[in-house]
């Protein structure tokens, strides 16, 4: 029983959780900012592949297995220019599912993330534009148009 065991909270203390963001192409990320909560940041988080992708992997702190939580955010550029501020919150838990905070200011840009269970697993953020597939296909028309009252649209009706 004891053989068992030890390996068993050896493999959740060691649970290590890949995330990756990705940008679409002709935008890049820049700025980065990120926080740790529980556990250990134990590579990154940083801006790889030209700027379109950034990576960082986590692990619990303690020997007996420990939460793992924290964020990163981070400005996405096109053509030098910021077109929105996006934030990748991220928590492991113990016991529990995992589970992600993925938001975009209110701008352009939406995030989705997929995560599979287990303990060693890649969560992968995906950063797309807002298309009329979305339901926001009115507001979509207003990128044709561009100029500080699309602007002042957006923040007004935050989409």
């Amino acid at each position: 029983m004891m053989v068992f065991l030890i390996p068993g909270l050896v493999e959740e203390a060691e649970a290590v959780v890949h995330r990756k963001a990705t940008v679409p192409p002709g935008t890049t990320f820049s700025d980065l900012v990120s926080s740790k909560n529980d556990g250990r940041f134990t590579s990154g988080p940083r801006i790889v592949e030209k700027g379109m992708q950034i990576v960082w992997f986590t692990v619990g702190s303690s020997l007996l297995g420990d939460n793992q939580k924290g964020w990163v955010t981070t400005n996405v550029k096109q053509a030098g220019k910021v077109i929105d501020r996006v934030y990748f919150g991220f928590s492991n838990p113990i016991s529990g599912q995992n589970t992600y905070t993925p938001l975009a200011d209110p701008g352009p840009l939406k995030i989705t993330c997929q995560i599979p269970r287990g303990n060693t697993v890649t969560a992968t953020f995906e950063v797309s534009f807002r298309n009329q597939n979305d339901g926001n296909s009115y507001y979509d028309l207003l990128d044709t148009f561009g100029g500080e009252q699309t602007k002042a649209i957006r923040e007004k009706t935050r989409c």
